[in-house]
């Protein structure tokens, strides 16, 4: 019924486009997150980028003349510009402050000729951070600085009404993160590319207005080792489907320890990685430009469906006082 009253298109197009989500499964223990500072020793960060640029050889595995070939830079199709995705993960990867990382994305972006996509801190005017992602274009040049809108409570911030000053944060990060205020994509010939971090996919109206922006395509980026073994990680991806479906786009989910997926318009999850493994999901997707009902109009059929309702019980309200009188 969803995809009847949601999607416009009986049949999806064909995916040209070609997308590279990393999992980089990264340790949530502080102490082995030393390993993972670039200016202190950048051998982590080279080993992930090392990962990236040999995904397009992956699916080539099983070809013998794979075997004797060094999987690099070259294989990469600079004709047409592919996506490559890092998740949000516990790195300390500080874009506009560590020159060694930044670097390391720019060169990244030039050398697969994609444009690459990484969670990472930013910070604010007032020194505050940010929970972001940023967009580069296959040049290496920043197109696009999403920060993160809806923040996890106790995870990112502590409300105001909890008492912040006797309860912490579950989470090592210094101070209380600074909530986004803008909702931005990233423009490019090929398509928009919409952005959302996190537990961002449980809000259907803030992915909603990506799409009304113009998002061809949609990425989800998220660190859902906090769940641990739980079932919440398989339930944060169902959540994610449904956003599929209301928009009508692809959706491109990498997460740092799982579960990575590439889920169709359609809500379907057409290619996944298993959870808890450094690992790159290679896979299709298309940018599209058509709208669903709920893109225009966000949750009016909800709301009209409640003023139906209440409508309902004040017609059979009226109805029983007027039989006591």
């Amino acid at each position: 019924f969803a995809n009847i009253l949601l999607s416009p298109a009986a049949t999806l197009p064909a995916k040209n486009r070609e997308a590279y989500l990393v999992q980089p499964n990264i340790p949530l223990d502080e102490t082995k997150l030393e390993e993972w500072v670039p200016w202190k020793d950048p051998r982590k960060l080279q080993d992930l980028i090392s990962v990236t640029l040999r995904s397009p050889c992956e699916d080539l595995a099983t070809d013998p003349a794979m075997a004797t070939k060094d999987c690099g830079v070259s294989y990469w199709d600079h004709s047409n510009p592919t996506l490559v995705i890092w998740p949000e993960n516990p790195a300390p990867f500080y874009f506009d402050r560590d020159q060694v990382f930044r670097d390391a994305l720019e060169s990244l972006a030039r050398q697969t000729h994609s444009y690459t996509i990484s969670g990472t801190t930013l910070f604010d005017a007032n020194n505050r951070p940010r929970n972001s992602a940023v967009v580069l274009d296959p040049n290496g040049k920043l197109i696009l600085a999403y920060d993160k809108i809806h923040l996890v409570p106790f995870g990112e911030y502590v409300p105001w009404w909890a008492f912040p000053k006797l309860v912490g944060k579950i989470t090592f990060e210094a101070g209380d993160f600074a909530p986004g205020t803008e909702y931005k994509i990233a423009q490019t010939p090929e398509g928009g590319i919409g952005v959302f971090i996190c537990y961002e996919s449980i809000f259907p109206q803030l992915v909603r207005k990506l799409t009304a922006r113009g998002a061809g395509v949609l990425v989800n980026i998220s660190d859902d080792g906090w769940f641990g073994s739980s079932s919440a990680g398989a339930q944060h991806l169902e959540m994610a489907r449904l956003r599929a479906i209301e928009n009508h786009r692809y959706l491109l989910r990498a997460t740092n320890d799982g579960v990575t997926a590439i889920i169709d318009p359609r809500g379907e999850v057409v290619q996944s990685l298993p959870r808890n493994r450094e690992a790159v999901l290679a896979g299709n997707f298309e940018y599209l430009t058509d709208t669903t009902f709920y893109t225009r109009h966000g949750d009016i059929f909800a709301w009209l469906c409640v003023a139906v309702a209440a409508g309902m019980v004040f017609v059979v309200a009226a109805r029983k006082r007027k039989e006591r009188t």
